[in-house]
C-alpha cells in the first residue's frame, strides 16, 4: 500500500483497541475521573463508542471540552521548595484523549505523545551538528584534546548536555550565537537557573569575570554530579561517592540477598555491578571470553564454585567498594 495512503486512512476498531489496551492501567485519572482500567475492563461495551469516537475526530470533528480538559498537577524536585524553578508540572489528561493519540494544541505536542520522542531527536541532532560545524571555522578555539583524538565539544544524554569548551573569548562566543539561534528556530529555551559553566579553581579570576559575563551563566564548583556519575579533576575522594554508595546499599538491603535462590543472587549480582561499572576504573570482572561480567557467568560461579581462587581475587580487588565486595563474599557463602 502507498505510505501516504497508509498513513491518511480511517483506523479499525482493532487499532483502537490496541491503542487502548498499551496504556497504563494505573496512571492517574484525568479530570473526569476514568482511569485505562475502566476502558480495558468495559471495552466490550463501550469500543463501538470510542472507536466511533476517533473516526469523527478524523474527519475534522472537534474534540469537546469534557474530552480535553487538563488537570495540571506541580510535583516538588527537592523536598524544601522555595521557588517555581524548584516545581515539575505535569498535566493530567483524560485517558480517552490519550488513547486517541492526537491532542488539540497550539504549539507543540503535550507529553506523552509518541511524537515527542522523534521531534526532540531532530531538533536536538539540529544543534549538535551546528556546534560540529563550528571546526569548520579555522579560527575557532575548541576544548583541547589530544592531537590524534577526534574534537570532541558536547556529551548529551536526553535534555542534559554537557558543552566542551575552551576559555578563547571570541569562540566561547561562537558557541553561545550558536545557542541562540537554536532557540530562536526550535522555541526551546535554556534555563540558565540550572546552567553553569565550571573552570579550574585555578584560573585568574578576571578570566572567570569573562566567561561568566559572555555565558551569562552561574559560576559552577567541582565536583557535580551528570547522570549519576560525580564528575571531578582532582584525586578521588570518598566523599564523592556517597551518594552512589547510599544508592547501591539501599537497593541491596531492599532485595535482602539472603532469602534470594541462586539463580537470583546471580541476577542482582549482574544488575549491582552492572549499574556500578561505569563509576570505576576497575570493575568487576567475572571470567568470560569477552571479559565482560554476565548473568551467566555469575551462575557458573554460584553453582559450580570454578576456580574459587580467582573469583576470591575478583572479589577483593582494589578500588571496588568494600559493601558491594562484603555482599558478594556474603551471597557466595
Amino acid at each position: 500500500m502507498d505510505p501516504n495512503l497508509e498513513l491518511s486512512r480511517l483506523p479499525t476498531i482493532e487499532e483502537v483497541r490496541a491503542a487502548v489496551f498499551e496504556l497504563s492501567v494505573e496512571s492517574a485519572s484525568g479530570p473526569d475521573g476514568f482511569t485505562g482500567l475502566f476502558y480495558q475492563t468495559c471495552w466490550d461495551v463501550i469500543g463501538a463508542d470510542i472507536h466511533n469516537m476517533v473516526l469523527h475526530f478524523y474527519g475534522g470533528v472537534a474534540l469537546p471540552k469534557s474530552i480535553t480538559h487538563t488537570n495540571l498537577v506541580l510535583l516538588p524536585k527537592k523536598p524544601r521548595v522555595e521557588t517555581f524553578s524548584d516545581l515539575r508540572p505535569i498535566s493530567l489528561s483524560n485517558f480517552i484523549n490519550k488513547s486517541s493519540g492526537f491532542f488539540k494544541s497550539t504549539r507543540g505536542v503535550k507529553q506523552g505523545d509518541p511524537l515527542s520522542p522523534a521531534l526532540f531527536i531532530l531538533s536536538a541532532e539540529v544543534l549538535f551538528r551546528s556546534l560540529n560545524k563550528l571546526f569548520e571555522d579555522k579560527s575557532f578555539v575548541g576544548f583541547g584534546m589530544p592531537k590524534w583524538s577526534d574534537p570532541l565539544d558536547h556529551l548529551a544524554y536526553a535534555d542534559d548536555t554537557i558543552i566542551l569548551a575552551s576559555a578563547h573569548p571570541p569562540s566561547l562566543s561562537k558557541i553561545m550565537t550558536v545557542l541562540g539561534n537554536y532557540e530562536k528556530i526550535s522555541g526551546q529555551m535554556i534555563n540558565k537557573d540550572k546552567s553553569s559553566y565550571y573552570m579550574h579553581s585555578k584560573v585568574a579570576n578576571g578570566l572567570f569575570q569573562a566567561v561568566g559575563a559572555i555565558t551569562r551563566f552561574a559560576r559552577g564548583k567541582f565536583p557535580f554530579t551528570y547522570l549519576g556519575c560525580p564528575i571531578f579533576y582532582t584525586r578521588r575522594r570518598k566523599d564523592y561517592y556517597e551518594d552512589l554508595l547510599k544508592k547501591v546499599k539501599a537497593k541491596l538491603h531492599s532485595w535482602k540477598g539472603k532469602l534470594l535462590s541462586i539463580g537470583e543472587k546471580a541476577t542482582l549480582i549482574s544488575s549491582v555491578l552492572q549499574s556500578s561499572e561505569g563509576y570505576w576504573d576497575r570493575p568487576y570482572r567475572m571470567s568470560t571470553p569477552s571479559g565482560k561480567f554476565s548473568v551467566s557467568s555469575a551462575w557458573h560461579i554460584l553453582r559450580h564454585r570454578a576456580n574459587p581462587n580467582q573469583e576470591f581475587k575478583l572479589m577483593w580487588i582494589k578500588g571496588f567498594p568494600f559493601k558491594i565486595s562484603f555482599f558478594l563474599w556474603r551471597l557466595w557463602r
